[in-house]
């Protein structure tokens, strides 16, 4: 019987409404480690806001920024990372700037915010306690026009890895269409989970997929070995739910998402959806 490898896509999947994972959730994954099979991570944030997550389960691997880069939290380093061309993201930039929008660029471990419309953020939306794991990584404040968010930019030393537009009203998918025809040969484009105002863009020829193939590499084994049972609800888990041997959407999966999957859960995130699928990837899997 092949090795089994389950992909955990956090918000709105693995971690419920208040950002807990329940306990029926932490049983599950330890029976994953002791039938001698791996779980993982798999996520569009970056590794910082993945952290509370990883210990929570005692993750040892992220698969994070929607593929681009593999976080080790054993070894406390990044084991795979891919950037964009600052260049084009600056022509990015330029174009998005049309629009009344709020933009966040992300880096390995810091985000800058050009909040141009007052736009609810990941980080203003935690509470003042959760705020104080984060300080370090969020600068956020309305620049005066895109020259200086630029020149900002510019001075960081890290490569950027991602970004996101803020939209907060209803041109989202007008806004995303636009962005998909200027600049599709580069980026990948997803609407958020649960928010339609937010677009995530990531590098051309990275997903959630490549980032399980990658590790499933990295460790040592071969994709005709192993396996792929991913957890999702959103746009961005369809690259991995098409690919995946067995793919499980939530009870509160989108619907861009629902002919994409094997499984959809009876529960939702919030319940007890990931032990069920869990069971369920199990018990297809031994036929």
């Amino acid at each position: 019987m092949k090795r089994k490898i389950f992909l955990f896509d956090i918000d709105r999947t693995l971690i419920n409404e208040k950002h807990e994972v329940f306990d029926e959730t932490k049983k599950a994954l330890k029976t994953i480690e002791s039938n001698g099979d791996i779980f993982a991570l798999n996520t569009g944030r970056g590794h910082f806001s993945t952290i509370p997550v990883a210990k929570q389960v005692n993750s040892r691997y992220a698969i994070v920024f929607n593929g681009q880069s593999i976080y080790d939290f054993k070894e406390n380093k990044y084991i795979e990372n891919n950037f964009m061309d600052i260049k084009i993201v600056f022509k990015l930039y330029d174009f998005i700037s049309k629009f009344n929008v709020s933009i966040m660029t992300y880096f390995n471990n810091k985000v800058v915010t050009w909040n141009r419309i007052n736009s609810p953020t990941f980080y203003s939306n935690l509470s003042e306690e959760k705020k104080e794991h984060f300080v370090d990584h969020y600068i956020e404040y309305p620049f005066n026009g895109k020259a200086e968010y630029k020149d900002y930019i510019s001075q960081i030393e890290d490569k950027i890895i991602k970004v996101i537009v803020l939209s907060g009203n209803e041109n989202t998918m007008e806004i995303k269409n636009k962005l998909i025809k200027n600049f599709g040969d580069h980026f990948n484009f997803y609407i958020g989970a649960g928010n339609l105002g937010n677009i995530e863009i990531s590098l051309k020829g990275f997903n959630k997929y490549t980032g399980g193939l990658s590790l499933i590499n990295k460790l040592g084994m071969k994709r005709e070995d192993v396996n792929i049972i991913a957890f999702g609800d959103a746009e961005n888990d369809v690259p991995i739910f098409e690919k995946a041997d067995y793919s499980i959407g939530m009870g509160n999966s989108e619907e861009i998402v629902k002919n994409k999957i094997t499984y959809k859960t009876k529960d939702f995130n919030d319940h007890n959806a990931i032990k069920e699928g869990v069971e369920q990837a199990y018990k297809a899997l031994k036929k």
